[in-house]
């Protein structure tokens, strides 16, 4: 006699937060400050100011000179989930147990949901192998062992994703940009606190034998893991 069972589901969300933040208005990128004078663009800044993005028509201007930056980056996120299992009768005293199960999801978004500076993304892809194997022996009508093995993966990653920006490549052995900001405008340049990349893997293998005894009223149960 044999039992089987199989299933899958999926997911496919993209979901959109509307962030502000604030970048140099148009006069500031044309050194005119908000009380009208005009001053000289340094050389430094000349190179910085292209890489931030314009104002957006219609936001707000603010007194400092700054404008407002709305942006609407979306989070995609993907999952895959999938999982069979197998019931067998061996014989009147063995039967066969056995279940995989896969799930692999990934996430990919902005580096920073409050204020996404343009061209910097995350990518989280993260998975997980389940699988078990067991065999039940019925020993005499008062004994039972049970013996199983399992094996169990998990992996997590990150990757970031950064615009190519020669002006801020200060280390040159470098994939990315380096961290830039300036006071009292809300949108910078940055890689996550804890480094732009890493990658994680947990292996877990299982050897579980049980035996269970029943004596009158008294059931006794003995057993190993490895």
């Amino acid at each position: 006699k044999t039992f089987f069972h199989v299933s899958y589901e999926g997911l496919r969300s993209s979901q959109s937060i509307t962030a502000r933040s604030s970048v140099p208005g148009l006069g500031l990128r044309q050194g005119i400050f908000p009380d009208g004078h005009r001053d000289q663009i340094s050389p430094i800044a000349a190179s910085i100011i292209p890489f931030w993005p314009l104002p957006t028509p219609g936001g707000r201007t603010f007194s400092d000179g700054t404008a407002d930056f709305i942006a609407s980056p979306a989070t995609v996120v993907n999952t895959d989930y999938f999982q069979t299992r197998l019931d067998h009768q061996l014989s009147d005293k063995d039967s066969l147990f056995g279940r995989f199960t896969f799930m692999d999801q990934t996430q990919t978004g902005p580096e920073s949901i409050t204020a996404p500076t343009p061209g910097y993304f995350t990518n989280v892809p993260n998975g997980s192998r389940f699988f078990t194997l067991s065999e039940t022996h019925i020993l005499s009508p008062r004994d039972l062992n049970s013996f199983r093995v399992a094996f169990n993966r998990n992996t997590l990653s990150q990757t970031q994703v950064a615009p190519n920006i020669p002006p801020l490549q200060f280390f040159a052995d470098s994939p990315f940009p380096g961290n830039f900001s300036v006071t009292g405008i809300g949108l910078g340049f940055t890689i996550g606190l804890f480094g732009p990349n890493f990658w994680a893997n947990t292996n877990r293998v299982e050897v579980i034998d049980d035996a269970t005894l029943t004596r009158g009223n008294h059931s006794i149960q003995l057993g190993g893991n490895f």
